[in-house]
């Protein structure tokens, strides 16, 4: 089977979860996976070039050199960014796949999350980005595609699935950038896939996101140090910094061959600001009591959780596998919102997390 997509990996001072991830991988010969290691230390693992994995050992480049060369290794026609601490469902990949080969005029789509992360002996599931729910931007126009997807932001383009054409122009103006602003890059690459075509979010379980450990911050690359925010960069009406918003709107204006104007750039980093700025601003009224007519309203929600309360664990009863009682409730949570789940795929990706821990010899 010729693969028809490529994962990319970088990776940094993480070789247990890379010894994981190149395991997992290795035996998912439909997918060709491509790591780029900054580590100072080359892995010690099987870590050859051998089979549907290549690596790159490449300690003397920053993590955004180490991706542009990765990205200029990818011959199949669809990529797809993945971490190397974490799980992507292989069904929802293909899904991803068959649903772009079928929609010529979408450029990438992906599936729902799923957090997870350990305490003691325990695997524990957790609620993930539930903005991905439903997430369709398929307007003709690019700025109401952005004007939707940053109004409501979450970061549902950087592990999706994605034309690698597309993939290609949005990461190199992405890594281009030279601003030292936290997440920058995410956010310009962000606006480059919706800018380019049509995005959406399958409802299928497709990404367990790792809380194991903290996000690397050190490695030296711009846009990582979490002391420079975005929002206090756009905010700021210092003359030297009005110039360079400007400028950077300008620049992606011309990326764009016309598609979006100045202005309109200028407008979707100004939703995006102030929406970040205010769900972030504690309310007001957080700690007043409920009134009658509030509990009234919120009483069908609650009946409905201890509903599936009791479905969980019955679940959890039943199950051969017996997930724990919070576990069941978050799958059944993303059952209920019609998300698919492939039982199968999720239960390999647990054992190969329950090994990495010890906890399984499966």
């Amino acid at each position: 089977m010729v693969p028809r997509l490529t994962l990319i990996c970088p990776t940094y001072e993480r070789s247990v979860y890379l010894k994981r991830s190149f395991r997992f991988w290795s035996d998912q010969a439909k997918f060709r996976v491509l790591y780029g290691d900054g580590s100072q230390v080359s892995s010690q693992i099987e870590c050859r070039n051998t089979g549907n994995i290549s690596y790159f050992h490449e300690p003397s480049k920053g993590l955004y050199q180490r991706l542009l060369q990765l990205l200029r290794q990818v011959k199949t026609p669809y990529v797809c960014l993945i971490g190397d601490d974490e799980f992507y469902i292989p069904s929802s990949l293909s899904n991803c796949v068959d649903f772009l080969d079928e929609s010529p005029d979408f450029v990438a789509c992906s599936g729902r999350a799923l957090g997870f992360s350990r305490s003691g002996a325990n695997l524990l599931f957790s609620r993930q980005y539930p903005r991905l729910k439903n997430r369709i931007l398929d307007s003709d126009l690019p700025f109401t595609r952005l004007s939707q997807h940053f109004s409501s932001y979450v970061p549902a383009h950087c592990y999706a699935v994605t034309r690698t054409d597309v993939f290609s122009k949005a990461m190199e103006l992405a890594l281009g950038c030279k601003l030292d602003i936290f997440a920058i890059f995410e956010l310009i690459y962000e606006i480059s896939i919706v800018s380019y075509g049509k995005t959406c979010v399958l409802p299928t379980l497709h990404w367990l996101r790792s809380h194991e450990a903290p996000p690397i911050r050190n490695t030296g690359d711009l846009s990582l140090n979490t002391n420079s925010r975005f929002n206090d960069w756009w905010f700021n009406n210092n003359p030297f910094i009005l110039r360079e918003r400007r400028a950077l709107c300008h620049e992606l204006s011309i990326a764009f061959g016309g598609m979006l104007n100045t202005d309109q750039i200028t407008a979707i980093f100004d939703i995006y600001a102030h929406n970040t700025t205010r769900s972030s601003t504690p309310s007001a009224d957080r700690h007043v009591s409920l009134s009658s007519l509030r509990l009234m309203q919120i009483m069908p929600k609650i009946l409905s959780h201890f509903s599936d309360l009791m479905r969980a664990t019955y679940f959890c009863l039943s199950s051969p596998n017996r997930l724990s009682l919070q576990n069941q409730f978050v799958l059944q949570d993303l059952r209920n919102q019609g998300v698919y789940i492939d039982e199968e795929g999720l239960s390999q990706c647990l054992v190969f997390i329950k090994k990495s821990w010890g906890l399984c010899n499966e």
